[in-house]
C-alpha cells in the first residue's frame, strides 16, 4: 500500500506520459503536460487520497487530469471569455483583404465607435494601446484600473471588433 507522495515520485515519468497523451487529443492544448500533471497533483493532495495499489493511483491521476481538461475546455467556451466568438489566429487577424487598405482607418474607427456603445472601457483601452501607442501599464495608470482589467478589456475588445469586422465581410 504505497503512500500518495511516494507513488507520485515513483510514477512521475509514466504520469507525465499520460498527460502528454491526453493533451495530444486536444486541438489546441490548453497547457503543457507537466502543468496538467502538477494541477492534478495539487487537486489530489487537497483530498489526501488513499491508494490501494499503483494501478489505483494511475487511474486516479488519469481521471483527475481528464476532469481538469474538461473544466479548461468549458472555461474557454464560456461567453464571458469570448467562447461565443470565432477564434482567429493573430497572423490572420493582422492581414487585411486586398484592396481595402485605404478603408482600414475608417473601419477601425467605426468598429471602435460600435464597441463604445457596448463597452466604453474596452474601447478606451483599444484606443490608448493601438491608436495612441500607450503600453498596457500606461493605459492602466491613465484609466485608473488594474493591469489585469486592461488586459482583459483589450483581449475581449479585440475579439468584439474582429467579430464586428467579420460581420461586415472583412474578416
Amino acid at each position: 500500500m504505497p503512500g500518495f507522495e511516494q507513488y507520485t515520485a515513483r510514477a512521475y515519468p509514466a504520469l507525465h506520459e499520460l498527460a502528454q497523451r491526453l493533451l495530444q487529443r486536444e486541438a489546441t492544448p490548453p497547457c503543457a503536460p507537466h502543468d496538467l500533471l502538477h494541477d492534478a497533483y495539487l487537486r489530489l493532495t487537497s483530498a489526501a487520497p488513499y491508494l490501494s495499489d499503483d494501478a489505483h493511483g494511475y487511474r486516479l491521476y488519469a481521471l483527475t487530469m481528464r476532469r481538469l481538461l474538461v473544466e479548461k475546455a468549458r472555461w474557454r467556451q464560456r461567453a464571458r471569455h469570448g467562447g461565443h466568438l470565432d477564434r482567429v489566429p493573430l497572423s490572420a487577424a493582422r492581414q487585411t483583404p486586398s484592396g481595402s487598405s485605404a478603408e482600414a482607418p475608417s473601419l477601425v474607427a467605426e468598429a471602435l465607435t460600435a464597441l463604445e456603445r457596448v463597452h466604453a472601457g474596452q474601447a478606451r483601452v483599444l484606443r490608448l494601446c493601438h491608436l495612441e501607442g500607450y503600453t498596457q501599464g500606461e493605459a492602466s495608470a491613465r484609466l485608473a484600473v488594474s493591469l489585469q482589467t486592461v488586459k482583459r478589456w483589450k483581449r475581449s475588445g479585440q475579439a468584439t471588433c474582429a467579430a464586428y469586422l467579420r460581420a461586415d465581410g472583412l474578416g
